[in-house]
C-alpha cells in the first residue's frame, strides 16, 4: 500500500504546524532578542544570590528589637533632661511660664503673653522681653547689682516665626542667670550676648534631634558669687552645657573677678524613629 496517497494530508498538516512553530521562534527572537537573554541571565543571577543569603535567626531579631526599644526609651529620657523637649506639649507656653517663674511678680500669666505673640509676633515678644528685663533690673538695682540693658536682645530688629523658640529659650536662660546672680550677690552683669544666627551644630549629633542656642554672660564679682551662678545652672531643671569659660582677676585687694561664660540652651526633638526594621518585613 502506498504511504503517501493515504497519509499526505496528515504529513502536510504536521509540516505546516512545524513551519508555524519555526516562524514563532523567529518572531520571538526578532521581538525580544538580547533583552530576553539578559533578563534570563539576571533572573538566574538573582536566584543564585537568594540561595546564598543567610537569614537572621529569630533570637537575633528579638534581641535587636529589644535593643531598639531601649535606645528609643533612653532618647526620650535624655530629651526630658537636656533643655527643652520641643514635642512635649506647647513648649512655647512652658518656656514663657518658666521665664515668668524667675520674676517676683507671680500674678503674670504665660497664656496672656502667648496670646499676644500669636496676635503679633514681634510686639508680643517685645512685651514679654520688656517685662522680664524691667522686673529683674529693678530687683538687681535694689541689691546694687549693675546689669547691662536689653538682656542681649537689643540686637534683634525683627523676628521671624521660625526663630521664636530659639529666642524664647535664650530669654529664659538670661532670666535664669540674672535670678541666680541676684541670689548669689555678684557685683555686675557687664554684658549679655545672644547669638542670632543658625543653631549650633553639635559635633556628632543628629541636628533633627539636638540643637543648641548660645547665650554669653560677662559677670563681675567674687569667686563665690560667680561659682554660685555656675552651680545653679548645673543643678537647675534642664541641663545647660557650659561651652566656654574665661575667668580672670581684675582688681587687687578685694578678690574681684571677671567671668566670661558661654552657655548653650538645648532643644530636643524626639522625632526620628530608632525602631529596628526587620529585613524580612515588607516596606
Amino acid at each position: 500500500m502506498d504511504f503517501w496517497p493515504q497519509h499526505k494530508d496528515f504529513v502536510l498538516r504536521v509540516l505546516a504546524g512545524f513551519g508555524v512553530f519555526l516562524v514563532a521562534l523567529i518572531a520571538r527572537g526578532i521581538t525580544y532578542g538580547d533583552d530576553l537573554e539578559q533578563a534570563q541571565t539576571k533572573n538566574a543571577s538573582l536566584a543564585g544570590n537568594l540561595e546564598k543569603m543567610r537569614l537572621m535567626k529569630a533570637e537575633d531579631i528579638v534581641a535587636l528589637e529589644e535593643a531598639a526599644r531601649k535606645l528609643q526609651s533612653n532618647v526620650v529620657t535624655l530629651a526630658g533632661q537636656i533643655g527643652w523637649n520641643v514635642e512635649q506639649g506647647d513648649v512655647r507656653l512652658a518656656m514663657v511660664q518658666k521665664t515668668l517663674d524667675h520674676l517676683s511678680d507671680k500674678s503674670l500669666l504665660a497664656s496672656d503673653y502667648i496670646a499676644a505673640i500669636n496676635g503679633d509676633l514681634n510686639a508680643g515678644f517685645g512685651e514679654l522681653k520688656a517685662k522680664v528685663r524691667d522686673s529683674l533690673l529693678e530687683e538687681a538695682d535694689e541689691v546694687n547689682i549693675t546689669v547691662a540693658e536689653g538682656l542681649g536682645f537689643e540686637v534683634i530688629t525683627e523676628m521671624q516665626a521660625p526663630d521664636l523658640l530659639k529666642y524664647l529659650a535664650q530669654l529664659e536662660l538670661a532670666a535664669r542667670c540674672l535670678r541666680l546672680a541676684i541670689k548669689g550677690g555678684v557685683t555686675a552683669f557687664n554684658e549679655i550676648r545672644i547669638e542670632t544666627g543658625d543653631p549650633v551644630a553639635v559635633p556628632g549629633a543628629n541636628p533633627d534631634f539636638l540643637r543648641e542656642y548660645v547665650v554669653r554672660f560677662e559677670v563681675r564679682g567674687s569667686p563665690a558669687s560667680a561659682v554660685s551662678i555656675l552651680n545653679g545652672l548645673e543643678t537647675s531643671t534642664g541641663t545647660v552645657p557650659l561651652r566656654g569659660l574665661d575667668w580672670r582677676r581684675v582688681t587687687r585687694g578685694r578678690s574681684t573677678h571677671l567671668i566670661d561664660a558661654r552657655f548653650e540652651v538645648a532643644a530636643t526633638l524626639v522625632r526620628p524613629s530608632l525602631a529596628f526594621k526587620n529585613p524580612e518585613s515588607k516596606p
